[in-house]
């Protein structure tokens, strides 16, 4: 079955204001088509990135999709990658970037039938970072 969606009918389910979207292969293959090309869009000739900020949104909105077709495992793994390369150019939305990690965190943790599917990951990972850059930088 062939269904063409309109550009802001797929804004609206990635974005989560429709309803029925996560089990809608057709609707989550659209979206990750759409996405696809405008990262194609977002890069010049030599396949480097215009703008990050719009890259970012674009790596963003595909995380996404990705984590709509869980329980696939690749899917939430590339989630997890593309949430990331969004957070490494620094967008505006950092925030909302968190937090959409954050969920997946707890969704995978759900998925494997973890004790606390709320530990906050994010914050035990940035104190690391943080003892880390401290220890280095007291090395030398």
């Amino acid at each position: 079955m062939n269904v063409l969606f309109s550009k802001c009918e797929l804004l609206q389910m990635l974005i989560g204001t429709k309803k029925s979207f996560s089990h809608d292969t057709n609707m989550i293959n659209a979206l990750e088509v759409l996405f696809s090309q405008k990262l194609m869009i977002a890069c010049n000739q030599n396949k480097q990135e215009r703008g990050t900020q719009k890259s970012a949104n674009i790596f963003h909105n595909l995380g996404k999709i990705y984590r709509k077709r869980s329980p696939r495992k690749l899917s939430l793994i590339k989630s997890a990658i593309l949430y990331n390369a969004a957070l490494v150019r620094k967008p505006e939305n950092v925030l909302e970037i968190e937090k959409d990690i954050e969920e997946l965190i707890s969704h995978v943790l759900l998925l494997a039938g973890a004790k606390n599917d709320k530990a906050n990951i994010t914050e035990m990972t940035s104190v690391l970072k943080n003892m880390i850059y401290i220890t280095e930088k007291f090395r030398g």
